[in-house]
């Protein structure tokens, strides 16, 4: 079977979400469970360690860096997973920016934040994301 072609017993794909604002948690989470993901939240990469250390990894990590800044950095390090940013950020250190596959300055627009996460995660089989009628937060 092709690497992008959908598996019909697969489980979509995971992301975890690591952002201290709950209210733009809810916001992105609900955005991406209707597109097609599974959503895990982290309020703070602490929250996040524990998360990947007690299950499965996720397909991806969605991170506003400054929700803790050295344990992001920390996170985003040690991580082989796609790590895509969203923050009132968009460079970071020279180290951490090899690892960032993708960056959005909030407010960002989530229709672009969720193709982004589509072709980062390939083996989805995902439809195209629905496009949202305000699509930034």
């Amino acid at each position: 079977m092709p690497r992008d072609a959908p598996d019909p017993n697969a489980n979509p794909p995971q992301i975890l979400i690591v952002d201290r604002c709950a209210d733009l948690r809810a916001v992105v989470r609900v955005f991406l469970e209707q597109s097609g993901f599974r959503v895990l939240e982290a309020e703070d990469p602490g929250s996040a360690s524990r998360i990947l250390l007690a299950r499965t990894p996720p397909d991806l990590i969605l991170i506003d860096p400054l929700s803790g800044p050295w344990h992001c950095r920390d996170l985003i390090q040690n991580t082989d997973l796609p790590v895509v940013t969203y923050s009132i950020r968009t460079r970071f250190e020279p180290d951490l920016e090899s690892k960032i596959s993708a960056r959005f300055e909030k407010p960002c627009d989530l229709n672009e934040l969720g193709e982004a996460i589509k072709n980062l995660v390939p083996r989805t089989g995902i439809e195209p994301v629905r496009p949202l009628r305000d699509p930034g937060f």
